[in-house]
């Protein structure tokens, strides 16, 4: 199997991997919404009367600071969960790159390449990867940023459904929503960063290889369809040595994923791109495009303008 076969391979693997830590997150947020709407539920019937639950009978005897502490409690346990959910999920992603591309390219079939002896990656290198504060904030900073708020919104909503007295079916839909709308955040937090980790480990793997002598460049990979964003078309193909950064419209990266700079949270949300190690001499001939009907094929390796004129605008 060439080098980029297998790289594509194992990219497939790590994919599965973010699936399984997302499905992960989602059935952590089901969980807990169900236990919280079952813990109002027993409010509403102890305090509540057939027109809802009153915000000034809640208020005495410190039954709404009661009511906002086990909410507290019950986030806390949740997003605490989660929290390490994804950061176990992130350090088997990375390891997996990391591992896959040192494979890959002690494996491949090129007379120059074999034999790298490639170490054990240790715990502190796999935990700074996913940790990199690449937006300003660890990751450990950025989900407690998003703990906070998910704190505050559930107690907002939980003041302005009681100053409405509103009924427990509409006080169940506020939370439901506002547990839907924070699931969602932690899905895209998930997907961007299992994205980042991946190639990480990738280019960690790359200057091992390059330390050990392998002649190495790499080439940046966009997905061939409608969806990519108009900046990776333009990267699609770019070639540059492994400690060069890829560079677009003031903001740089050494992978996908890892933009400082202008408009980097932009390239980096969402991001699908991927890069592959190129050997010298050693050019891939084919690649992956995604046609009209979402199957995909492989065709001969062409670069994204080219793929836009025959697709798109041809």
């Amino acid at each position: 199997m060439s080098l980029e076969n297998n790289l594509k391979q194992f990219d497939a693997q790590a994919e599965k991997l973010a699936e399984l830590t997302e499905k992960e997150l989602i059935k952590s947020y089901s969980l807990a919404l169900k236990e919280v709407r079952a813990y109002m539920a027993e409010v509403y019937y102890e305090y509540g009367t057939a027109d809802g639950l009153s915000y000034v009978e809640m208020q005495k005897y410190n039954r709404m600071m009661t009511i906002e502490e086990e909410m507290k409690k019950r986030l806390m346990e949740l997003t605490g969960k989660n929290a390490k959910t994804l950061e176990q999920g992130l350090k088997d992603i990375y390891e997996l790159s990391y591992y896959s591309t040192g494979y890959a390219l002690d494996t491949a079939s090129y007379s120059e390449i074999g034999g790298i002896g490639y170490m054990p990656v240790s715990n502190d290198t796999v935990i700074a990867s996913v940790q990199n504060p690449i937006s300003g904030l660890t990751l450990t900073e950025r989900l407690e940023k998003n703990r906070v708020n998910l704190i505050y919104s559930v107690k907002q909503e939980l003041t302005q459904g009681l100053i409405l007295g509103e009924s427990y079916q509409k006080m169940a839909k506020r939370l439901k929503e506002t547990f839907e709308g924070d699931a969602a955040k932690a899905i895209r937090v998930a997907q961007t960063e299992s994205h980042r980790v991946k190639n990480a480990g990738r280019y960690d793997s790359m200057k091992l290889a390059q330390a050990k002598g392998i002649r190495l460049k790499k080439k940046w990979v966009s997905t061939l369809d409608k969806k990519t964003r108009r900046n990776h078309q333009e990267l699609d193909g770019k070639t540059v040595n492994i400690d060069e950064p890829f560079k677009n419209n003031g903001a740089e990266a050494m992978y996908p994923g890892s933009f400082v700079g202008h408009n980097s949270a932009g390239q980096n949300i969402h991001c699908r791109c991927t890069y592959i190690s190129v050997i010298d001499g050693y050019e891939p001939t084919v690649r992956a495009s995604r046609g009209e009907d979402g199957k995909t094929k492989v065709i001969k390796y062409t670069t994204y303008e080219e793929w836009k004129k025959s697709n798109i605008e041809g």
